[in-house]
Formats: C-alpha cells, structure tokens, sequence
C-alpha cells in the first residue's frame, strides 16, 4: 500500500502539486477529500463510462493495490494523449507495479506527459536523464527539463537544478537554458 500512496500524490498532479505540499501520504482526510473530487467529476463528465470514467475506475484500483487494471484502464487513455495518465502510466513503469519494472517505457512516458506541460513528468524526466536511469546519462538534458520544470511550478525541480550545477560548467548551463527557453516557446516541439 505504501507504493500505492506514492502515486496517489501523482495522480493528483494535475495542478503541479507535489505529494508532500498536499498532504497525501498518510493523510486519510485528504484521499477522501481527492476521491470525492473524482466522483464529482465523473457525475458532471457525463455517465462515467467514458475518459473519466476510466480514468476514476483506474484511480480507484490503483488505491485497492490492483496496478493490473489500473494499467489496462489508464493505458488507452494515455495512448490517447492524456497527460495526466501518461504521468500515472510512467510511474506504474518505474516502479513495477503491475508490469515488470521498465525504466525505458518510464521515461518514455514521463517525456510524453513533460512535453504537454506537466511539471512533475518535467522533474522527474530531469531525474532520470541525470542518472542515466532507462535513458543514456545526459546531465544537459537533466538540467534542461529541470529548469522548465522550475518555470512551470514545479518545488522539487529547484533542487535537481541545484544537484546539477555542481556537475556541470557556467556555459553548459547557460547552453541549457537556452535550449529550454526555446523548447518553451515552441510549445515543447523543440526540446531536442
């Protein structure tokens, strides 16, 4: 159960919060508040068999530990190109649960939700392309989505910054900001 509050605090990351900044883990008021916030959206979202309600069922068998049918629910919506389940899906990756561990389709998953904006995917993407975890090492790249991470709102990315500026020289950071200045301006098309 604890895997599963780590992602309950993503799940809940489409308003750029960090777990630790809601409250979520270990916080039983909180899940509850953020259940009824689904259910409500599902009821308004229309009959709950569409995107939101897959995307509910998903949430909720997550919660109950049951990452198999939160897979299958939630991968058609992020095949689709919904940001939030790719960032869900990405986790599910990284950590293994429900599939075999697999840090490439993590990534994979985290650049697509980072690449439509979504500040956690960004921090986390800069996490592993600074480790080198499913991805080949690339600490401009790490200091790039880190950097539009912290543009974005994103807490946690002040701190991957910070851990990459001791590796890496003035000009390559300031090569990295530029190239993350233009990645922004071009609506994350351009971010290579």
């Amino acid at each position: 159960m604890r895997q599963a509050r780590r992602l309950v605090g993503h799940a809940a990351i489409s308003t750029g919060a960090e777990r630790r900044d809601i409250g979520i883990r270990g916080n039983r008021p909180v899940k509850q508040f953020l259940s009824v916030i689904v259910v409500a959206f599902c009821v308004f979202a229309g009959t709950g068999t569409g995107w939101a309600g897959n995307y509910a069922k998903g949430y909720d068998a997550y919660l109950r530990g049951d990452f198999g049918a939160a897979l299958k629910l939630w991968k058609p919506l992020a095949e689709e190109g919904d940001v939030k389940t790719q960032n869900n899906l990405a986790w599910l990756y990284l950590k293994g649960d429900g599939v075999p561990q697999d840090l490439s389709e993590a990534a994979r998953w985290f650049r697509k939700a980072a690449e439509q904006g979504l500040a956690v995917a960004q921090s986390t993407l800069a996490v592993m392309l600074a480790r080198g975890s499913g991805v080949p090492k690339d600490l401009l790249a790490g200091y790039m989505w880190a950097d539009i991470a912290a543009t974005n709102g994103n807490t946690n990315a002040a701190n991957v910054k910070a851990a990459l500026t001791a590796k890496l020289s003035s000009e390559d950071r300031a090569a990295a900001q530029v190239r993350a200045k233009r990645c922004i301006a071009s609506d994350y098309q351009d971010c290579d």
